[in-house]
């Protein structure tokens, strides 16, 4: 089977896939793996199959979940469509949950550069 017959096949199957990796002799000594998401409303946006859309959710969402086994996610969201990961029921207390425990920083404008960047 390959990794997306995993993927739809069980909910657990990307926080498994991450696990697996973390174990490989192969990324040693890695403890962590960063899945950067750019744009992340486009999949509520442009993703035109709502059951792709949450089944992806889902397992992000479950993933997450662990992500003290050592998945971080790093997601950018225009600040207009904030409310749509909130709104999905199994990423919405993902999402919130993370929210308070990490620093969100907003470009407020063209050009603005966070102050770590400068």
């Amino acid at each position: 089977a390959t990794l997306i017959d995993d993927l739809n096949a069980d909910v657990r199957s990307l926080h498994l896939f991450i696990q697996k990796m973390l174990l490989s002799p192969a990324t040693k000594p890695a403890n962590q793996v960063w899945l950067v998401i750019d744009q992340f409303e486009e999949l509520w946006t442009l993703a035109a199959d709502t059951a792709v859309r949450d089944r992806f959710a889902d397992l992000l969402a479950h993933a997450a979940a662990g992500s003290q086994d050592g998945l971080r996610v790093v997601a950018t969201l225009r600040a207009d469509q904030f409310d749509l990961p909130l709104q999905h029921p199994a990423l919405g207390p993902v999402v919130s949950a993370s929210i308070r425990s990490s620093w969100i920083w907003t470009l407020h404008s063209p050009g603005a550069t966070p102050p770590a960047m400068r």
